[in-house]
């Protein structure tokens, strides 16, 4: 239903910060989510290095854990970059309407804004803005990244996985990611945007966003009634990543196994 979407919302992006396997092995998981309907576009998970302060036993635990592991490099910069190649296929910046990025002051999105075909290749007519906010500010509805904020809470409150000093949490980072676009779908399409509102407002943030209510029942009624195919659907590239298992899981030495009728 991405072609439905309104573009001419602001776009917050922000990094969801959690783990895989152990917390030795943080991940994190950069979401793109409009600031007004709060409709999630696209998100891109990357592992990297636990970093921060650590007791001296932690320390040692680390590099044993590390010892003979690759880490991808700059993964930060590789998740931003694949949000914005996204955008620009679903969401890109229309004449009259540039496409702004509301994102924190996080170094590795600056060097992913000025490395991206978006920016490079801007136009009078197709410009693509950005703006920095500092994540000391209070997280207030007037915070310009209240959508990322708030999506964060919803997710750390709704996925057990999520949560802050729980037992439970991600043993393979793909299901772990599936599940997750489970959540954001249920939350694009079947949650209310505001539960304040009156009773009879049951509006959802996909029709926030501007896709028809029509479309919107459609779309559950297919889901749950027909068989995805993956050569009939258009996915992103990041989706196509989650869908075919290939987000690792650290320690993991061979494919997810894939069944191939996941292919069909």
């Amino acid at each position: 239903m991405l072609p439905f979407v309104n573009t001419e919302e602001n776009v917050c992006i922000d990094g969801f910060i959690s783990f895989d396997h152990s917390q030795f092995f943080p991940n994190e998981i950069t979401i793109a989510i409009t600031s007004y309907s709060r409709y999630i576009l696209d998100i891109s998970h990357a592992s990297h290095r636990r970093c921060g302060i650590m007791t001296n036993a932690q320390k040692k635990k680390r590099v044993i854990l590390y010892h003979g592991l690759e880490f991808e490099k700059k993964p930060i910069q590789r998740t931003f970059l694949d949000i914005l190649t996204t955008l620009g296929t679903i969401y890109p910046p229309k004449t009259g309407h540039p496409l702004i990025l509301v994102t924190d002051e996080k170094k590795e999105y600056t060097q992913a804004y000025y490395a991206s075909l978006l920016f490079q290749k801007q136009d009078d007519k197709h410009r693509i803005g950005r703006i920095t906010v500092s994540s000391t500010l209070p997280r207030t509805k007037q915070n310009p990244l209240f959508a990322s904020n708030y999506l964060d809470r919803e997710i750390r409150k709704d996925q057990a996985n999520h949560r802050r000093e729980t037992a439970c949490f991600t043993r393979n980072a793909s299901n772990g990611m599936a599940r997750l676009v489970l959540y954001l779908i249920n939350h694009n399409y079947l949650k209310r945007y505001s539960i304040k509102a009156s009773i009879r407002d049951r509006r959802v943030h996909g029709e926030m966003a501007g896709i028809e209510k029509a479309e919107i029942l459609e779309g559950i009624r297919r889901m749950f009634k027909e068989r995805a195919f993956f050569s009939r659907l258009t996915l992103t590239a990041t989706l196509e990543r989650i869908w075919k298992k290939n987000v690792m899981t650290p320690f993991q030495k061979k494919p997810n196994y894939l069944p191939k009728f996941a292919l069909a």
